[in-house]
């Protein structure tokens, strides 16, 4: 079904939010969500508030653009969410479902054209049945979709881990380190010989700080990355790096993912900063 998403503002007045429903209601739109928060910006003195809905119904749909039109007359800056004045946000959990659609690759974002991972046609072929499981994800799927690691990966997490492991005891702050002492006790497949599983990593930052894990195909744009943390979601890839260099990628891997940024988002005060 098509939707529509508005944004606008209200002055703080008797009746006014019930005009602006009145209008959508007289127009045959029905309304599925609301949001209202104060504006940043007071005017002439008055309290304003914004407000932001999903309506059905296409922004081209005849109903929604007069109901657009008769929102104008009682309400200030009446906006679609997805345009270049507003460029889309999410606003819900279930949008997150439409990012992460687009990785930067070769060219866009990564400048290693040279890197070894985008000339192995094998690597390449393991990399996008990967990452298809990423896209075909969904935020309400009952886990995050399983990883039968090869041999090859768990060597190169194996070579990598344990030397990581040992620069992070006098490179690293001390939660960080406490934190992989405890997903190595209480996270199934932590270890030098296996490649966690996204899944359970996910269950434990849940378990202590309410953040999650959503599996990605590769390196996301700032801003989709950025809108992640604001929903408590740190998105992550699955995939290992190349092994011809396993202490070198230009772009983020699991290892990257979990040894890099993960342990910190079990932290309380290093995730609500966040």
């Amino acid at each position: 079904m098509n939707r529509t998403s508005l944004q606008f503002t209200l002055s703080e007045a008797h009746g006014v939010l019930n005009k602006a429903i009145n209008i959508l209601t007289s127009n045959q739109i029905n309304m599925t969500r609301i949001v209202s928060k104060p504006s940043k910006f007071v005017q002439n003195n008055w309290r304003e508030v914004d407000f932001f809905v999903d309506i059905e119904g296409s922004p081209n749909d005849p109903n929604v653009l007069k109901a657009i039109k008769e929102l104008e007359l009682v309400a200030n800056q009446v906006k679609e969410v997805g345009t270049p004045e507003v460029p889309w946000f999410p606003t819900r959990i279930e949008d997150f479902d439409f990012i992460g659609k687009r990785v930067l690759g070769e060219g866009d974002g990564i400048q290693e054209v040279d890197h070894p991972a985008f000339r192995d046609e094998e690597y390449k072929k393991r990399r996008s049945y990967i990452a298809q499981l990423a896209m075909d994800y969904r935020m309400n799927d009952a886990g995050i979709p399983h990883i039968e690691y090869n041999d090859n990966e768990k060597g190169v997490w194996n070579y990598c881990y344990p030397k990581l492991k040992a620069l992070l005891k006098t490179n690293a702050c001390d939660e960080t380190n406490q934190t992989i002492s405890d997903m190595e006790q209480h996270v199934e497949g932590f270890s030098a010989d296996e490649i966690p599983q996204l899944d359970a990593i996910s269950n434990f930052l849940r378990a202590r700080t309410g953040w999650r894990l959503k599996p990605v195909g590769g390196l996301l744009t700032q801003r989709e990355f950025l809108n992640g943390l604001a929903f408590k979601i740190f998105h992550s890839t699955q995939y290992i790096r190349h092994h011809s260099n396993p202490e070198y990628t230009p772009e983020p891997d699991i290892i990257h993912e979990l040894v890099g940024h993960a342990p910190m988002f079990a932290h309380q005060d290093f995730a609500d900063f966040s």
